[in-house]
């Protein structure tokens, strides 16, 4: 949902942009993603063989900040479900909704609210069909080879 990353399979390395961000409370404003498809892109990515992952924001690490991240959301996600089963509005669960395991993450105060009423309105809408796309997205692809020796990584 306009998210790129780049796999360096020989390498074990992920680039994983603005879909991993440890220490970070993610920007509302202006992001594709769905909190779900997000969520969904965190098991894709966690299946990759990779040892370093270089997020868009905060430190690399390993596979550890996959959990983070999906920790991050689904504890996101549970406290957005208890507000609305409660018959919470999109504005006083903005006000209401702590996550205080992450109150340490840069602008937690600022930008949580933002990411409660970006997933309310997520959650309340009804749900619609995915089509199917290609594993790598959009119609790309894997160039030809990409797994194979060239004379720049042979030495």
């Amino acid at each position: 949902e306009g998210d790129a990353v780049v796999y360096l399979p020989q390498q074990k390395v992920l680039f994983a942009g603005d879909l991993v961000l440890p220490g970070f409370i993610p920007f509302p404003e202006g992001r594709t993603p769905t909190i779900r498809n997000w969520i969904a892109a965190l098991k894709v990515l966690d299946k990759l063989d990779v040892d370093t992952i270089v997020p868009g924001h905060g430190a690399v690490g390993g596979k550890e900040l996959l959990k983070q991240q999906s920790d991050f959301l689904a504890a996101l996600v549970g406290e957005v479900k208890k507000a609305m089963a409660a018959g919470t509005t999109a504005e006083q669960a903005a006000k209401d909704v702590r996550l205080p395991n992450y109150g340490t993450w840069v602008k937690y105060n600022e930008w949580l609210p933002g990411n409660v009423k970006l997933l309310y309105r997520e959650l309340s809408a009804p749900a619609v069909e995915k089509s199917e796309a290609p594993p790598a997205g959009a119609g790309a692809g894997a160039p030809g080879g990409i797994a194979q020796k060239d004379a720049f990584n042979a030495k």
